[in-house]
């Protein structure tokens, strides 16, 4: 079999982002508590989600984890958001394309983590997770409210099964941009 070569030019091809309307909106548990608690009994892996609930289609543009890091040493967290099972109402599939870690000694408050560049678009409920790549005195405490809403689960080692996160709630929060 002979193929012929057939070569077109073709014309330039621009591409734009399309622009975000209105402000960015913090969604998630951003209540003014100042509670922390120690994610230490866990595994490598352990991993802590809230439940982020937009109205429409959103673009994320960060998350944040309040937390409290006593030792003020450095730690090292992996970022994680997950769509939601409708079935089950729990974390199911992985929303980022690549693994972001992070690495901070951030000593209190909210750890923020920027997103913009995954571009990611969601549609509907989806989880924001926090997962300790190693859980041991260096971990940071993690802040939590009162509140028990049903929105926080947590598990215990890497790939484990997520259980509600007792009496509290993660304070997780996602900031959004609506799409034109």
């Amino acid at each position: 079999v002979e193929l012929e070569e057939n070569i077109r030019q073709l014309r330039e091809l621009v591409v734009t982002a399309k622009q975000l309307k209105g402000r960015a909106k913090e969604y998630g548990n951003k209540k003014k508590h100042d509670l922390f608690i120690s994610i230490r009994n866990g595994d490598r892996g352990a991993e802590v989600v809230t439940l982020i609930e937009p109205k429409g289609e959103v673009f994320l543009n960060s998350v944040s984890m309040n937390i409290s890091n006593e030792l003020q040493k450095e730690f090292t967290l992996l970022i994680n958001v997950y769509s939601m099972n409708d079935s089950t109402g729990l974390p199911d599939s992985q929303l980022l394309k690549d693994q972001k870690i992070i690495r901070s000694d951030i000593e209190k408050g909210w750890l923020d983590v920027d997103l913009t560049e995954e571009n990611l678009v969601i549609d509907g409920p989806f989880y924001v997770g926090f997962q300790w790549i190693n859980v041991d005195e260096s971990a940071p405490l993690v802040g939590t409210t009162i509140e028990n809403t049903g929105k926080s689960f947590i598990r215990t080692k890497a790939l484990g099964v997520w259980r509600k996160y007792g009496e509290w709630d993660i304070k997780a929060k996602a900031t959004l941009y609506k799409r034109e």
